[in-house]
């Protein structure tokens, strides 16, 4: 592995593990002690996984497991082709779907933390924020580089157009 690829790996894994640690710790700290921050807007706390659906654990588990597998797959095919911002979305993505899957590994949910009763937002957890912070990161960055390699086609065909149009243009001067 070239020294820059290695360095950009190391980096990639550092973010994915302390996200995880980050939010492995906090759910650990908020089940483990009972803590309860906030306010009545907003608190951290242990709080009652109501958006577990009717599937079972294990079919959440190998989804998690197969979205994780498609997703490192992708970055190896399609590393020399990817910035870093895409990299990073990527990160964010996996050390969410990680950490969550953790969680339901351990207890059978993605247990829960956060509520935020102003918006009647239902309950969710540091590594969910990240995983969708990753995915909306990685839908972004995917829909500008569809739009700048557009460009740059329509350039590459604007060039060869006009030394077609030389080239015909010096066979009518012979």
């Amino acid at each position: 592995m070239p020294k820059k690829d290695k360095k950009k790996f190391i980096i990639i894994l550092a973010i994915v593990i302390l996200i995880i640690i980050i939010d492995q710790g906090l759910k650990i700290w908020v089940f483990t002690s009972g803590v309860n921050i906030g306010n009545d807007n907003i608190r951290i706390e242990e709080v009652e996984n109501t958006n577990k659906s009717e599937v079972n654990t294990f079919t959440t588990i190998v989804t998690y497991l197969v979205v994780i597998i498609v997703i490192l797959k992708f970055v190896k095919e399609q590393q020399e082709m990817m910035g870093m911002n895409v990299e990073i979305s990527l990160a964010l993505i996996l050390a969410g779907g990680i950490s969550n899957l953790i969680s339901i590994i351990i207890s059978g949910n993605t247990m829960n933390i956060i509520k935020i009763n102003v918006l009647n937002l239902p309950s969710f957890n540091i590594a969910t924020v990240i995983l969708i912070i990753g995915w909306i990161l990685f839908a972004l960055f995917m829909a500008i580089n569809t739009v700048n390699t557009h460009k740059e086609i329509k350039e590459i065909d604007l060039k060869k157009q006009r030394l077609k149009d030389d080239m015909i243009g010096k066979k009518e001067e012979k």
